[in-house]
């Protein structure tokens, strides 16, 4: 296990059993016995509230977190009411159900990743996704290697994007963790996380968390260090992409692009001339593609978050998903040190990572979770705090 000095522990069920609940779901994502860790935490995070006072006026008094939980509960009430104009209006209680654990979840993020386990949390939370992607590797590896969904057995993500996706989430929190704690035992794990990336061959994770970096740490200064570092990357860079085999695939991928971009515009012209026959309030929150594009590829998801949200929600649905994303962004490029807090960064990867992938983010623990709610957690973390109470929420 990594380990941190430095840091103070402080017993709590409900951070004991939600600690628990995301170090399992690296690894066995939307697995039933997973998601009882979360309904224990909900208990006992309630419980908490209830009859610790100084832990409910803490949480009461934090108000740019519940200005941020506000807006969240808003998004995910309205496109709750969706369902009353989809086509499964008896789906209503699930998506309510499903809404309020992600609440929670947002909730119990922000508080255990300020409190004074926040090392530890966020050590437990790579380590999983190191034991994961390395059994990936061991398993899967050809599969991925020519982007198949990986087997059936595999307890994460089947979509080598997703799980290109968690492997930037996982070294984005790796790099943070590490400038905090100069711990080596990170390199191997951020190797290893580089490497998968690599291995998907998936462009919009990568490119998306190319450009968040430059956006939330800012362009590096220019001088002789960087300049050599810069030649020394594209030149080995350059020898790994005309010598070995997956190089040669990164390089046939890069070629594809083009193609391939035209498949998405289509899907995305045909979702938008959908999207203005219901432009106000959209189709509800069941709502689904079903038509064939010009390539003969029976498309079902909108390939895209914000144009997902558009075709379910309409206007109403993609000004509450923007309200969201920009106050989460606010409050993470508000923290102090910045230098070391990844929020940010998080959460303009997971903005740029969903102009490309996804249909919709609500509902049971899968890999959105990690994708999208977790950034939005870990920014409202950041929040500017008013209690000394450290078991609740703390200044950093």
């Amino acid at each position: 296990m990594i380990s941190f000095p430095g840091s103070k522990r402080s017993f709590l069920p409900y951070t004991f059993f939600f600690t628990a609940f995301l170090f399992f779901n690296t690894l066995f994502n939307g697995s039933t016995k997973t998601n009882n860790l979360l309904h224990l935490a909900i208990l006992f995070f309630l419980f908490h509230v209830i009859v610790n006072k100084t832990a409910a006026h803490a949480l009461r008094t934090n108000l740019a977190l519940l200005r941020g939980l506000l807006i969240v509960a808003a998004f995910l009430f309205y496109f709750t009411l969706s369902n009353l104009w989809s086509a499964d209006p008896g789906n209503i209680t699930a998506t309510l159900t499903h809404s309020l654990y992600i609440l929670f979840y947002i909730t119990m993020t922000a508080m255990v990743l300020s409190s004074p386990d926040r090392k530890r949390i966020l050590g437990l939370i790579i380590l999983g996704f190191t034991i994961v992607f390395t059994w990936l590797l061991l398993s899967n590896f050809q599969v991925i290697l020519h982007r198949g969904p990986v087997t059936e057995h595999n307890p994460t993500a089947e979509n080598v994007i997703d799980l290109s996706g968690l492997a930037c989430i996982a070294l984005i929190l790796s790099i943070s963790l590490y400038q905090e704690t100069k711990n080596k035992l990170l390199f191997p794990c951020m190797g290893l996380f580089i490497f998968f990336i690599l291995l998907t061959q998936s462009r919009g994770p990568f490119l998306s968390l190319i450009i968040a970096y430059f956006i939330g740490k800012g362009l590096p200064g220019l001088n002789r260090k960087n300049i050599a570092i810069t030649l020394a990357i594209i030149i080995l860079s350059a020898i790994f992409i005309e010598t070995t085999e997956l190089g040669t695939l990164i390089r046939l991928r890069a070629e594809e692009a083009y193609t391939q971009s035209f498949l998405r515009f289509s899907i995305w012209k045909h979702s938008l001339e959908l999207f203005s026959r219901h432009y106000l309030i959209g189709n509800g929150f069941s709502y689904q593609l079903h038509f064939i594009n010009y390539s003969g590829e029976h498309i079902h998801t909108a390939h895209s978050l914000y144009i997902g949200t558009l075709l379910k929600g309409g206007i109403i649905g993609g000004g509450l998903l923007l309200s969201l994303l920009l106050y989460a962004l606010t409050i993470a490029l508000k923290t102090p040190k910045q230098e070391y807090h990844c929020g940010a960064i998080l959460m303009i990867f997971s903005m740029l990572f969903y102009t490309t992938q996804g249909m919709f983010v609500i509902g049971n623990p899968q890999e959105f979770w990690y994708l999208f709610w977790f950034p939005v957690g870990y920014a409202l973390s950041s929040s500017p705090l008013s209690s000394p109470d450290s078991s609740v929420i703390r200044r950093r």
